[in-house]
């Protein structure tokens, strides 16, 4: 089928499907009072038809309206962007917790377990004695403490 005839062809069959949707639409009530709607009431009902097209708009109001609606959305995609942000802030600060948790429970556990601990001067290293080992392994509990409370 040649181009002009299909355009031809789809003319036809849009306005063949847009037909019934301009039927008319009529609202009628049964014998018992039950509200009905229909395209063909029943015969010998009190129908009445109803207008269903859309009401005009005033151009300045959709205008108005579509302004608005880009707005609300353009808010609405920054305040999602914000929270996107704010879970990976909240997911890196998280993981730097934890990384800091597992190192201040390793330098704690070593501490434990050695048989001495030592600190490095400029003169070289120097043996810590019974209450500076204490004093040390007491910070290294609250650092345990403080990153993984």
């Amino acid at each position: 089928m040649g181009s002009p005839m299909r355009l031809v062809f789809c003319a036809l069959l849009w306005a063949g499907l847009a037909a019934p949707a301009q039927g008319e639409v009529y609202r009628w009530e049964d014998a018992e009072g039950n509200v009905h709607f229909g395209d063909r009431p029943p015969a010998g009902a009190s129908r009445e038809a109803l207008d269903l097209r859309a009401p005009a708009s005033d151009s300045s109001a959709t205008a108005e309206r579509l302004e608005r609606q880009q707005r609300y959305l353009e808010v609405t995609d920054q305040e999602r962007r914000q929270e996107v942000a704010e879970r990976e802030r909240a997911a890196r600060q998280q993981a730097r917790r934890q990384g800091n948790c597992r190192q201040a429970r390793a330098r704690l556990e070593r501490a434990r377990s050695a048989a001495f601990l030592y600190r490095d001067t400029p003169e070289g290293r120097v043996v810590l004695d019974d209450r500076q080992r204490a004093a040390h392994t007491a910070g290294l509990r609250q650092a345990v403490a403080q990153w993984c409370g």
